[in-house]
């Protein structure tokens, strides 16, 4: 049973750490817009997109 639970709190770290990133990711794509770096804006909501897919 403790080998379980340890295995459900490392997927949860792991998910966790996943949105948080996306989230990241999500802002600075915000940022680069603002910015007028379209290209870069493209890029980092593509790869928010990615991390909450995968």
């Amino acid at each position: 049973m403790a080998n379980k639970e340890e295995t459900i709190k490392v997927l949860q770290m792991i998910v966790t750490e996943l949105s948080a990133n996306s989230f990241q990711h999500r802002i600075q794509s915000k940022i680069f817009g603002a910015q007028g770096f379209s290209k870069l804006q493209e890029k980092y909501a593509e790869h928010a997109t990615e991390e909450l897919d995968f």
